[in-house]
């Protein structure tokens, strides 16, 4: 049987999708630091490196949602694997989190103009890089060029609505959704109250 992370230690993947990562957002974002104020740039650089992260997180889960659907995989090594899968999205769920927080120190109180947001946008900025993550590995792991080919093109397509929302952000004419935990991960006594 055959899994999408097969390719995993296939011609050095895993640098290849954090190349082409950097180079989306690099583009999406330098646009977004011309209008931001202060330390932008830092902020920028701590926001890239935490979406490579967030990409290696995203593998890391692809890999454990493999060993999961692995006929030969035990009842026993199942339910590890499922405990290490809540582990796992919660270690992305905050790593999405850490992306909004960066993204939030580039967004003003009030627009230039002192007037709210004119926008009110659906996805965070983290929620955007994870959906950028999740394409970048379906292009590395798609079994047949169409779908690689729709995946390149549709994490183009949301590398520029990146740029166009963290644009429109740091001019304070974007107000982004609330960020929070909609779903627990783990057992109950480890959860947030």
């Amino acid at each position: 049987m055959r899994f999408v992370t097969d390719s995993l230690h296939e011609h050095g993947t895993t640098g290849a999708g954090a190349l082409r990562l950097r180079a989306l957002l690099s583009s999406a974002l330098a646009e977004a630091g011309r209008h931001a104020p202060g330390e932008a740039g830092r902020i920028l650089g701590e926001l890239l490196n935490a979406a490579e992260a967030l990409l290696r997180q995203n593998r890391e889960q692809w890999r454990l949602e493999d060993v999961s659907h692995d006929p030969a995989t035990g009842t026993a090594q199942l339910a590890r694997t499922k405990r290490m899968i809540d582990r796992s999205n919660a270690i992305r769920t905050a790593q999405i989190n850490r992306i909004d927080q960066l993204a939030h120190q580039l967004q003003p109180d009030r627009a230039p103009s002192g007037d709210s947001p004119s926008l009110h946008l659906s996805e965070t900025v983290g929620e955007l890089t994870d959906r950028i993550c999740i394409l970048l590995l379906k292009q590395e792991y798609a079994a047949d060029r169409e779908a690689r080919d729709f995946a390149s093109r549709k994490s183009r397509h949301l590398a520029r609505s990146l740029e166009l929302t963290v644009t429109a952000m740091v001019r304070g004419r974007a107000a982004l959704p609330p960020r929070g935990i909609m779903k627990f991960y783990g057992p109950a006594e480890e959860r947030p109250a």
